[in-house]
Parts: structure tokens; C-alpha cells; sequence
């Protein structure tokens, strides 16, 4: 009778140990709730923030600036074509004798 009581206690305390692990556990997923609770509301924020920005982009360059469309018909880029663009001779430099024979 008496080694069951102590089998007894022993579980009693291991339960308790148990016990206090799962309130451990608890305290630390509430924990970790409340920073991704943060986490989302800082989200939140940024996304409003980029929405804000994205509305005030909308008002001062409206969509037909932003066009893709409309970049092929700008010619105001010449030196995307060196051959068109004389400014640029550099780019073609003109043949240099390099060889050591006298001139």
C-alpha cells in the first residue's frame, strides 16, 4: 500500500511538472500571438502607406504617361542608336598604328 502511494505522489509530481511546462508553453505562444499581432498591424500600415503613395503617383503622372505603349513613339533618345547620335564619336574610335616600325 505504501509503494502505491508513492508511485502515486511521483505521478502527482510529474503532472505538476507537466503542469507547469503546458503554462510555460502557453505563456510563450501568447506572447508570440501578441508580436505577430504587431507584425500585422504594422502590415497593415505599411500597405495603407504604399496604397497612399500609389494614389498620389496615380494623380501626378495619370496612366497615359505611364503607358508602355506609348515609350516606342519617343524619339527624344537618340543615343540609344550611336549611329544616329554624332555627338558621340568616341564610341568609335578611329584605327591606331600600333606596330613599332618608323614612321
Amino acid at each position: 500500500m505504501e509503494e502505491h502511494l508513492t508511485q502515486l505522489q511521483t505521478k502527482l509530481t510529474q503532472l505538476r511538472t507537466q503542469l507547469t511546462q503546458l503554462k510555460t508553453q502557453l505563456t510563450q505562444l501568447k506572447t508570440q500571438l501578441t508580436q505577430l499581432k504587431t507584425q500585422l498591424n504594422q502590415l497593415k500600415t505599411q500597405l495603407t502607406q504604399l496604397k497612399t503613395q500609389l494614389t498620389q503617383l496615380k494623380t501626378t503622372h495619370p496612366a497615359h504617361k505611364l503607358n508602355p505603349a506609348h515609350t516606342a513613339q519617343n524619339t527624344a533618345h537618340p543615343a540609344q542608336n550611336p549611329a544616329q547620335n554624332p555627338a558621340h564619336p568616341a564610341q568609335n574610335p578611329p584605327n591606331l598604328n600600333l606596330t613599332n616600325s618608323p614612321s
